[in-house]
C-alpha cells in the first residue's frame, strides 16, 4: 500500500521505486541462482568427494550381475552337455571293441531291454531299464575282480552279427555244454520240434551246433541220434570262453548258432532293473536261475 501512494506522488519516487524493485528482482533472481548454484556446488562435492568408487561399483552391479550368472550358468551348461555327449559317444563306440573297452570310463552302464530273446527275464517293449556292472571285472581290482559265473545275465559284443546283445551265460571254461541246448531233448519230446528248440537264422547255415556234431570236441559221440541231429551231444567250453543262450529258446540267436564267445567279448553284468520298480518301491535284482521256456 506505501508503494503505490508513493507512486502517485513523484514520477522520480515512482521511478526509483520500480528500480528499486527490478534491482530486487533482479537481486532475488540472482540470489536464486546463485542459491542453485550453491546447491549445485553442495551436491557435486559431495558425490565426488565423500563417495568411494566401490559405491558407484555397487549402483551398477545390479544391472550387470544378474547376467553375469545367467552367462556362467549356459556355460556350465553347455559344457556339462558336451562332456555327457562325448563319453556317451566313446563308451558306445568302445562297446564295439575289445580293445578298447577296457578304456570304458563308467563303472556302469544302463541298458534297455530289446527283443524277445530274454522273455522272461528282459521284457522288450515296456521301456524297462536296467544297470550294468561294467567295473567288478576289470583285470585292475586283481584278487578282488569278480569272474563271471554260470547264469550271469550278460551284455556282449557278437563278432559273428557285429552286435550287442544280452544272453545268460550257460557253461564257462571246462563246463560241459549241450550243443543243441539243455531244453532241446524237451523241445523234442514235448513240441515235436525237428531242429531241438533251435531257431533258424539265415545268416549261420548251418548253425554252429550241427556243423559241430561230428568234432572232436564232442563228447558222447555215439548218443542216440533224434530226428537227424543229436540232441544229447556234448562239448567242453574252450578256455576263456563262455556258452551263452537266451532264456527264450525258440526265439534266441546265441551260442547254439555262433558257438562260444570270448571272455573279452563280454560288456558287464546285469545287475539290476530300474524300471519299473517292484510295487514295494526297490530295485529288481536279477536271479542267475534260468527260467524253464515251458513253465508258465
Amino acid at each position: 500500500m506505501i508503494l503505490i501512494s508513493n507512486c502517485f506522488r513523484s514520477k522520480k519516487t515512482s521511478s526509483l521505486l520500480i528500480i528499486t524493485t527490478r534491482r530486487s528482482s533482479i537481486l532475488s533472481a540472482n540470489n536464486a541462482t546463485a542459491v542453485n548454484f550453491c546447491n549445485s556446488r553442495h551436491i557435486i562435492p559431495r558425490r565426488t568427494k565423500h563417495k568411494p568408487s566401490s559405491q558407484y561399483h555397487y549402483i551398477h552391479k545390479p544391472s550387470h550381475q544378474p547376467l553375469h550368472r545367467s552367462s556362467n550358468k549356459t556355460k556350465y551348461f553347455i559344457i556339462s552337455l558336451t562332456a555327457f555327449f562325448t563319453i556317451n559317444a566313446f563308451g558306445t563306440y568302445t562297446h564295439f571293441h575289445d580293445n578298447l573297452f577296457q578304456y570304458y570310463p563308467l563303472p556302469c552302464a544302463i541298458d534297455v531291454g530289446v527283443g524277445p530273446s530274454m522273455l522272461p527275464t528282459l521284457t522288450p517293449n515296456r521301456g524297462e531299464l536296467y544297470l550294468r556292472d561294467v567295473w567288478s571285472h576289470r583285470s585292475f581290482f586283481g584278487s578282488n575282480k569278480r569272474e563271471y559265473k554260470r547264469g550271469d545275465v550278460v551284455t556282449m559284443y557278437n563278432p559273428y552279427s557285429q552286435s550287442i546283445v544280452t544272453k545268460r551265460i550257460v557253461g564257462v571254461e571246462g563246463d560241459t555244454i549241450h550243443l543243441f541246448g539243455e531244453y532241446a531233448s524237451e523241445f523234442c519230446k514235448r513240441e515235436g520240434d525237428t531242429d531241438g528248440g533251435v531257431p533258424v537264422d539265415g545268416r549261420f547255415n548251418p548253425p554252429f551246433c550241427q556243423s559241430m556234431q561230428q568234432d572232436s570236441f564232442i563228447n558222447n559221440v555215439n548218443a542216440k541220434k533224434r530226428m537227424g541231429y543229436n540232441s544229447e551231444a556234448t562239448m567242453k567250453v574252450p578256455p576263456n570262453h563262455v556258452w551263452v543262450e537266451g532264456d527264450n529258446p525258440l526265439e534266441s540267436t546265441d551260442s547254439r548258432h555262433y558257438g562260444p564267445l570270448p571272455v573279452s567279448a563280454l560288456r558287464g553284468r546285469i545287475v539290476l532293473r530300474l524300471w519299473p520298480m517292484m510295487s514295494s518301491g526297490g530295485f529288481y535284482r536279477l536271479s542267475r536261475e534260468r527260467p524253464s521256456p515251458f513253465s508258465k
